[in-house]
């Protein structure tokens, strides 16, 4: 017998959005306090509430860093463009810390 999918009300597709613009407000803020040096990349990566944020976003948010740069970077280090912060690796997470001397 195959199996049906939940429905979602209203209310809930409604609690969905509004949790998915909180998140993008936040990870857009977050962006500008790394962009305006006011919030260190280790603080960022070790906050629980942006892991699900992608690494690509982060570097690139950072002083100095682009798009091309943030490339290059995250091919030396071996991190794929797709990853989100809670999916990095310890040696990942480590290298980034040492490149921007955190």
């Amino acid at each position: 017998m195959p199996s049906t999918l939940p429905t979602q009300t209203a209310e809930d597709l409604a609690k969905f959005q509004r949790k998915a613009m909180e998140a993008r407000i936040r990870y857009a803020e977050t962006k500008q306090q790394l962009k305006h040096g006011e919030r260190s990349l280790k603080s960022v990566l070790d906050d629980d509430g942006l892991q699900r944020m992608r690494v690509r976003d982060v570097i690139a948010a950072l002083p100095g860093m682009g798009k091309n740069s943030t490339e290059k970077l995250m091919d030396k280090i071996g991190i794929a463009k797709s990853r989100r912060i809670s999916g990095l690796g310890a040696r990942q997470y480590k290298a980034l810390l040492d490149k921007f001397g955190e």
